[in-house]
């Protein structure tokens, strides 16, 4: 006489609860290696200011205020000094050749290929130079414009060209100036705190309309 099955009513057999502990352990090393491995980014806000519309100036009214301002050109930048009682001044950085250096060369040793770009070592030195006179010393903005067919990449550079100031006053080529890092400077916080931020130039810009 044959035995009875040993199996359920649904013909599978009961095999119990699984054991998920080592499913667990796994997950436990897996996530902080996961987290560890994510590229997290320092998000910041700029503050941007809105071009001031006043009156009409009059003939007799001399300011003093000084204005900066920036243009990017198709070839070249072009700093514009105007207010004051002297007459507007006009810098221009044109555009050099610079070569390829792969990240792991150092920068002495670049012997890539040449390419035409914007100076923005130039543009730096031409700005820090002017932040450190008496007459910007206390000013924190400045105007930034471009022509339509310049794309914003070249803007993008040109902003971090003026913000914020470097180890160096100025920088021979591309190279070292992509590769500089910003200056340090100790000062206080709202609390009275001794803290160490990087230095600015002018922090505040104001896009204009060409």
């Amino acid at each position: 006489m044959a035995s009875p099955s040993k199996r359920g009513h649904g013909g599978f057999e009961d095999l119990g609860d699984p054991d998920l502990v080592p499913i667990m352990s796994i997950m436990c090393i897996l996530i902080p290696m996961l987290i560890y491995s994510f590229v997290l980014y320092e998000v910041k806000v700029q503050e941007i200011s809105l071009p001031k519309f006043g009156g009409p100036s009059t003939s007799n009214s001399k300011s003093k205020v000084l204005n900066l301002a920036i243009l990017v050109a198709k070839d070249q930048h072009i700093i514009k000094i105007q207010g004051g009682e002297k007459e507007a001044k006009e810098i221009t950085v044109k555009k050099k050749k610079f070569r390829v250096c792969p990240a792991e060369v150092p920068c002495e040793e670049c012997a890539g290929e040449e390419y035409e770009d914007y100076d923005f070592p130039g543009l730096y030195a031409e700005v820090a130079k002017l932040k450190d006179s008496k007459a910007f010393a206390e000013v924190d903005s400045i105007n930034i414009g471009a022509d339509d067919t310049v794309p914003w990449r070249v803007m993008a550079r040109t902003i971090d060209s003026v913000r914020a100031r470097l180890e160096k006053p100025n920088y021979p080529d591309l190279c070292t100036y992509s590769r500089a890092k910003p200056l340090r400077v100790k000062t206080t916080d709202a609390d009275g705190k001794e803290v160490t931020t990087a230095a600015e130039m002018f922090p505040k810009i104001v896009f204009v309309m060409l």
